[in-house]
């Protein structure tokens, strides 16, 4: 026969406490839902160049040898969009994924490859649309959410 265990009432929480992390859960709903809006609309940032030739496999020297124009051209104030590095085809310009590699040891090698490869993968799959590179870091910020949570819990 089994014997019930004693049951421990249901803790209450104080108000202020529900109140509390009611409104932080809202904060955070907002917050992903305006992370989202607008990814396409808003101009290509100087890192997020820099991320698009990365992805590519391209260096600054490559860019930059049909004329410096070219790349002053990517950081203007004007809206970029990326189709520049055009990664819908099989292998982009024929830069493979050592290329990516190969970009980021000879330009920047203090920089992690892993961002960047997995940044290739979700653009290969995906696209290279400003949306697209940009919904990456978007998903990856708000996936970070429940591991933070997670770790000061």
């Amino acid at each position: 026969m089994l014997v019930p265990t004693q049951l421990k009432p249901p803790v209450r929480r104080p108000f202020l406490a529900r109140v509390l992390i009611f409104g932080c859960g809202v904060a955070i709903a907002l917050g992903i839902v305006l992370r989202f809006t607008a990814l396409d609309r808003a101009v290509y940032w100087y890192d997020e160049t820099i991320t698009s030739i990365r992805v590519a496999g391209f260096t600054k020297e490559a860019v930059r040898s049909p004329g410096p124009e070219v790349l002053d051209r990517l950081w203007s104030p004007e809206r970029f969009t990326a189709h520049f590095f055009d990664l819908s085809s099989e292998e982009p310009k024929g830069r493979g994924w050592d290329k990516t590699l190969s970009s980021l040891a000879y330009e920047n090698p203090e920089q992690v490859p892993l961002y960047y490869l997995l940044a290739r993968s979700w653009a290969t799959l995906f696209g290279n649309s400003p949306f697209a590179l940009r919904g990456f870091s978007a998903l990856m910020g708000v996936g970070l959410l429940p591991g933070m949570y997670a770790l000061v819990r």
